[in-house]
């Protein structure tokens, strides 16, 4: 009878059989209906398996990077305040922040320097906000944690954004330059207080030069580790003898690491600066900047 027709049919998908005129009037082809039930069958496990894909394969953070030019840049790190040249760009100095700081904060230092640097671009940018261990987990703009340690050669740099995370978006940043027309040659990376050991750090280890590195009251992290690899861009340690923040014998060490790996190396100390600059010391600074990257009248960036 029908019931007993449909049963057989029914039987015959599961099994995988093929639908005949025997067992039903529409002559369907069993296969279709077959596949049709396993695809109804295995869809709920198909979820499942996207689902768990999802919650345990996918939670490896996976770096936001935005395409500049032909280099790649670490979204975390917003976009650098810059202050352009006034006249033909031939060269670039990028100056990193201290913690807690901005870029832009240190480009109004920067704004008006007169007609000898009006072929320097300058570029300051911003560091991640991150939590910092030494502040009680205050969520602070930094290149790196810090563990609050008296001797700051003993930092060890991790953090939510490491310091090699800072490291790439700063070689990062000296690319971009090289890309706009500006060799390395004719770029200078500066920084203050976590700027500046964020300076050092990375132009210890460049494989290709800047023309030089400028510290404001810096150090350099795991420093007993530390190997100059970089001797051939010129170094300027400048560091105020009343800093109490950073003491000025973590300049003093670096500056005998350097001198005594090969490379040129300049330190300067100031009576009575405490963990800040003064006039003195960003004259000495501009002159560098000049000595280390000249006008070019002959230069082009096409």
């Amino acid at each position: 009878d029908a019931a007993q027709t449909k049963r057989e049919w029914c039987r015959n998908v599961l099994d995988g059989g093929m639908e005949t005129s025997s067992t039903m009037s529409t002559q369907r082809p069993l296969g279709v209906q077959s596949r049709m039930v396993v695809l109804f069958l295995a869809f709920p496990l198909l979820v499942v398996v996207l689902l768990y894909a999802g919650v345990y394969g996918g939670n490896k953070e996976i770096q936001p990077v935005a395409k500049v030019g032909q280099d790649l840049l670490d979204t975390r790190y917003p976009e650098p305040a810059v202050v352009e040249a006034k006249g033909k760009h031939s060269a670039t100095v990028i100056f990193c922040h201290g913690l807690g700081g901005t870029g832009k904060a240190y480009a109004s230092k920067f704004e008006n320097l007169g007609e000898s640097m009006n072929h320097i671009k300058f570029v300051f940018p911003n560091a991640p906000v991150q939590p910092i261990t030494r502040s009680g987990g205050k969520q602070l703009r930094a290149w790196f944690d810090m563990v609050g340690k008296t001797d700051r050669r003993e930092e060890l740099g991790q953090g939510k954004t490491s310091i090699e995370d800072s490291q790439k978006y700063l070689e990062a940043l000296i690319r971009r330059e090289g890309n706009a027309g500006i060799p390395a040659n004719r770029i200078v990376i500066a920084g203050i207080s976590q700027g500046a050991a964020l300076s050092l750090y990375t132009g210890i280890h460049l494989k290709e030069p800047v023309a030089a590195v400028v510290s404001l009251s810096g150090y350099i992290p795991r420093f007993n580790q530390t190997i100059v690899q970089n001797t051939r861009s010129k170094y300027l340690l400048c560091h105020g003898k009343a800093d109490k923040m950073i003491a000025p014998k973590m300049s003093q060490l670096v500056h005998q690491l350097l001198t005594s790996s090969g490379a040129s190396a300049e330190l300067k100390l100031y009576d009575g600066l405490q963990h800040t600059t003064n006039a003195q010391e960003l004259k000495d600074v501009h002159s560098f900047f000049l000595q280390c990257l000249p006008p070019d009248p002959g230069f082009n960036s096409n």
